[in-house]
């Protein structure tokens, strides 16, 4: 089957199976009220919001009197510390519980039924105004809420009442915050987190919206454009303080009715149908895609002799079988041209031998032995490297051969001439694409690490390592081998000459790797 047929037919399939299930559920959901829809909205996360309050409360009283850290701090009361209050580690353990719930302070009393009206601190003992607002409640048997002003300042108190029967008198235990430090922490973290609310703010009620509409004891404003406000009250006494619930506009209209139950599972029921048969329809293209790309990077990466076969799709199957065709074709090429390579290269080899008769064999020599200094360094690409050391000295070609051969000293002129075959390498090498990486390491074969070497007199780093690498191994095999103008020296007497020669003529990285290898 065509690619283009088998995509039309999914599109189409995909396309009116999708279609059937809006209209579907549009047909079905046809009256459209988005007041209605935004209140009813509105109204259940109000609830959820009480139900998170109270469960945030429980969750706090539950940790300042009943975790193993209160039972333990209720414990050291009855048992060793009643009269001694001032005891730095009762301190320290009534400040580290009320730190976990963003407490700012605590207080202990031993009997009395007045503790909510000796706080602590600057507080002590001043009249408490009682709040009536949705806070207030007894969260367990033993433990109450409450949300208390105190010169101005609403506080969210905790508190505690047991009797302890070992002496006989009751005991309370209080935790206390301002209730806007409470609010702005922890709590607002929890209600705001995974609820999907915007913003939550602690406000006076004097900035409630006026087109706010009253619901339970709090209000609910649906008349902003981008958002709706749920008001809860926190403080019923003076400077009433409320909660403002900031949250996005429902995305699904005609909420109200039990009609959007039916929209949402018909949406839902159509994406999984859509979602189902697509992924049926384009596994095998995925599949198949997949495996041309792998196949392209096996090319990509040399290994041309690795074969795709794609079934099913005609483009597909074309496609596979053009890239099977691609690797062969690519593999033969470089086989064709490696061959050619080696054939140059021995050409060029047997012509420079051929010029100067008395190193027949020393370009070979050179190589093995750059090869196995590469390999001992490190040297990134050793192909590259014992080409470049069969023809370091091709420039030799154009040298005359009385000079080549001279059995006494060079004269200034003729070691001048001598000097220019480094150039002349790089200028033959130069001239095919070949050899575009290696004629650099022939040019610069003779430098010297303290720039006394030719043509351009390098130093240090400038010089590259395979051209250092090369040098080295190149006057090993000179100093071991015959010359028209001396005997051959010993193995002990050349490196001496090359360990002379470290840090001067010679990298003493690479000398110390020579000298690792020779010995």
């Amino acid at each position: 089957m065509k690619f283009f047929r088998f995509m039309f037919l999914t599109a189409l399939v995909i396309l009116s199976i999708s279609a059937s299930t809006i209209i579907v559920g549009v047909m079905y959901a046809y009256q459209f009220n988005d007041d209605e829809n935004n209140l009813y909205y509105s109204e259940l996360s109000y609830r959820l919001i009480e139900k998170q309050m109270e469960r945030r409360m429980e969750m706090a009283a539950e940790h300042l009197f009943y975790s193993v850290d209160a039972i333990d701090l209720r414990n050291s009361i009855t048992l060793s510390l009643v009269n001694q209050l001032d005891d730095s580690a009762f301190k320290t353990k009534m400040m580290n519980i009320a730190a976990a719930e963003t407490m700012t302070g605590y207080y202990y009393e031993l009997g009395g039924e007045d503790h909510i009206n000796r706080v602590v601190g600057s507080y002590e003992r001043v009249v408490i105004d009682r709040a009536l607002g949705a806070f207030r409640e007894d969260l367990t048997e033993n433990v109450q809420m409450d949300i208390v002003k105190v010169e101005s300042q609403n506080y969210l108190v905790f508190i505690n009442q047991y009797h302890n029967y070992t002496d006989n008198a009751s005991h309370f235990i209080v935790y206390y915050t301002p209730f806007e430090n409470f609010a702005n922490t922890g709590f607002l973290n929890d209600l705001t987190n995974g609820n999907g609310f915007l913003n939550i703010e602690i406000i006076l009620d004097s900035a409630i919206s006026d087109n706010a509409v009253s619901f339970r004891d709090g209000y609910i404003d649906i008349t902003k454009d981008a958002y709706n406000v749920v008001y809860m009250p926190v403080t019923e006494v003076s400077d009433h303080w409320v909660m403002a619930v900031y949250m996005g506009k429902p995305r699904i209209i005609s909420a109200i009715n039990q009609k959007i139950n039916m929209i949402i599972m018909t949406i839902i029921a159509g994406f999984f149908l859509f979602t189902f048969i697509f992924l049926l329809l384009s596994k095998k293209i995925s599949k198949n895609l997949d495996d041309v790309v792998e196949q392209v990077d096996h090319i990509a990466n040399g290994h041309y002799t690795n074969k795709i076969h794609l079934k099913g799709i005609y483009e597909l199957e074309q496609l596979s079988n053009s890239i099977n065709q691609m690797g062969d074709t690519i593999d033969a090429k470089i086989s064709e041209l490696s061959k050619k390579n080696a054939e140059m290269l021995r050409l060029m080899i047997e012509a420079l031998d051929a010029n100067d008769t008395y190193t027949k064999g020393h370009s070979e020599r050179v190589a093995k032995l750059a090869r196995k200094l590469g390999e001992a360094v490190g040297y990134e690409d050793i192909d590259q490297l014992v080409s470049a050391a069969l023809l370091h000295d091709i420039g030799k070609i154009t040298v005359p051969e009385n000079i080549l051969n001279k059995p006494g000293k060079l004269e200034k002129e003729e070691f001048e001439i001598i000097k220019q075959h480094t150039v002349v390498g790089k200028r033959i090498l130069s001239q095919s694409s070949a050899f575009d990486n290696i004629d650099d390491l022939v040019l610069y074969h003779h430098e010297r690490i303290d720039g006394k070497g030719y043509p351009e007199g390098l130093t240090g780093e400038k010089i590259p390592l395979g051209a250092k690498l090369i040098a080295i191994c190149d006057v090993y095999d000179a100093l071991t081998t015959a010359r028209p103008y001396r005997g051959a020296m010993t193995h002990e007497a050349a490196m001496a000459i090359i360990i002379e020669g470290k840090g001067k003529q010679f990298s003493e990285k690479v000398v110390n790797a020579f000298m690792t290898l020779m010995f």
